[in-house]
This record gives C-alpha cells, sequence and structure tokens, in this order.
C-alpha cells in the first residue's frame, strides 16, 4: 500500500514459523479528515526474532525494484541531515517491540532488487516487553543525543541469495517512547566513531513497524515523517 512516498508493506517474513492460524494485515483509516494507516495482528505461540515485521518503509529495501524516494540510497558521507518523526497508538496483547530500522548497501543503484548489496542492518528499539533482549550478543554500548543504548550485534545474519549473510546491529534504548523524534545521522556518526560501518556505505532505506513475537493487536500511526538533506 503505498501513500506519497511511504510505502506500508505487510511483512510476514517468518510465517513458516506460526504455532497455528494467524492474521496480519495492513489497515487504512479516515481520521479527522486525513488517510491514517496502521496494521493488525494474532500470532499464536511465541518467536523471540517474531514472526512478522508490519512496517513502513522510505527508500530502497533491497528486495524491492525500486525506491520510493528519489532521496535515498544516499552516501553516508554526503548525508547532513537524516531524521524520523514518529507517533504511534498500540493496544496489544502479548509481546512485540517497535523499531526504526535502516539498511545500509554497497550499491546506490535503486533499479531493481539486489540483496548482494547488503553490508549492515541497524535497528532501533524504541518500545519492547520488559526484560527483552535483542538478536545477537551485546558488544558495547553508544551514547546519543544525551541517550545510552545497549549495542547488540548478530554477525553472518540472515542471507543474501548466497548463503551470506550481513552485520546486524542493535540498538537498545530507553523503553516506551510511541512518539519523538530520532536524529538518525547522530546514530550513524556514533556508529562510524566505533568503526562499525564505513562512510562509503549508502543509507538505502529507513523502515519502521512492530517487531511481533505473539499476541495480537492494533497499531495505528498518527505521524510519521522522514527528513533527508544533503550536504
Amino acid at each position: 500500500m503505498a501513500h506519497g512516498s511511504l510505502q506500508f508493506m505487510n511483512n510476514m517474513w517468518a510465517r513458516e514459523k506460526a504455532k497455528g492460524a494467524f492474521e496480519q494485515c495492513v489497515l487504512r483509516r479516515g481520521a479527522e479528515g486525513q488517510a491514517q494507516h496502521g496494521w493488525t495482528w494474532a500470532w499464536p505461540g511465541f518467536e523471540p526474532l517474531g514472526y512478522g515485521f508490519p512496517e513502513i518503509i522510505f527508500g530502497w529495501k533491497p528486495w524491492s525494484q525500486a525506491s520510493t524516494d528519489a532521496k535515498l540510497p544516499i552516501r553516508i558521507s554526503d548525508l547532513k541531515e537524516l531524521a524520523v518523526r514518529y507517533a504511534v497508538s498500540t493496544e496489544s496483547t502479548g509481546k512485540i517491540s517497535l523499531a526504526a530500522s535502516l539498511w545500509l548497501t554497497t550499491s546506490g543503484q535503486a533499479t531493481a532488487p539486489n540483496p548482494l548489496a547488503i553490508a549492515n542492518e541497524i535497528a532501533i528499539w524504541l518500545d519492547y516487553p520488559e526484560g527483552a533482549t535483542p538478536s545477537g550478543e551485546r558488544s558495547g554500548s553508544l551514547q546519543i543525543e544525551g541517550l545510552d543504548y545497549e549495542l547488540w550485534h548478530s554477525p553472518d545474519h540472515g542471507d543474501r541469495g548466497n548463503g551470506q549473510g550481513w552485520d546486524l546491529y542493535y540498538l537498545k534504548g530507553p523503553n516506551h517512547r510511541l512518539q519523538g523524534t530520532l536524529k538518525l545521522d547522530r546514530f550513524l556518526e556514533a556508529m562510524q566513531s566505533q568503526q562499525l560501518i564505513a562512510p562509503d556505505r549508502f543509507v538505502a532505506s529507513v523502515e519502521f513497524g512492530n517487531e511481533l513475537m505473539s499476541g495480537s493487536g492494533t497499531t495505528w500511526v498518527s505521524d510519521f515523517d522522514v527528513l533527508v538533506t544533503q550536504r
């Protein structure tokens, strides 16, 4: 489902792990004269990595035919500002997280699917179950805009299509942030300072959604915008 430069995707990437009948779909409604989008779900069992990730995509997901906006991909060294503003409301049972994520690639071409170009995946946890830990092993910490983030790393995560994965980084910060603004360029700067990512990589996409580990619920997105400016 497209809405301007945003794509709402019903991403059920691990549906084969479901332990029974399941449901997940993207929603649209009118709210105060404006179109409002969201998603609903019902997943039996428990999967710590999530059954699905209903999401908003801005840019070029490496499995997509094209970018949703000409501003992405952009080389990190050419990036002046990258920020996402968001606000959501969720009613749910079970366990879910709210995450913003970035795909970093070795290529800035966005004219065909090319998962072989994936270099890094970065996910920022904004809301999560108490006591939950991200994928991978804790490898350090970062302070970004005065907030402390645990850094978790999964090397060789996923499959580019050639049997090889990529470096997945999770940043677990303060909990229960259902609205706000993330200055993603500051996250990239902090990770570059630790030599975790390279400045010649491209930010291919900014994505945002719920990682669904168990239970059922509905999320509505009342505000979402991505700001990209070039040097």
